[in-house]
């Protein structure tokens, strides 16, 4: 018995009720189970407040994720900072791209 399709399948079905929602990475939708977004201040060379944001799903190896591709959800822009793919789930963490302080 492969524990991680057991895994991977068993996650796959339960996503609507683990809260998934909507991401957009470029022209595709996928339905990730979407942390809280958490705050960091960068202190190298200044400060800067940065916004990070972590998504799971289930491992699918037609999907595309790559470091730096634009994201949407939640009604907010994000950019990929890293991915984490094991068989049965993947993990993306996703940050705030940079802007102009006001």
């Amino acid at each position: 018995m492969n524990i991680q399709n057991l895994v991977k399948t068993t996650l796959a079905g339960q996503m609507a009720t683990l809260g998934e929602e909507p991401v957009i990475i470029g022209a595709e939708t996928v339905q990730m189970i979407l942390a809280e977004a958490d705050n960091e201040t960068a202190i190298m060379g200044g400060k800067r407040d940065e916004r990070r944001l972590t998504g799971t799903l289930p491992t699918d190896a037609s999907l595309v994720l790559k470091t730096g591709a634009k994201v949407t959800t939640r009604g907010q822009t994000w950019k990929i900072e890293s991915v984490s793919k094991g068989q049965a789930m993947t993990s993306v963490t996703m940050i705030e791209p940079n802007r102009a302080e006001l």
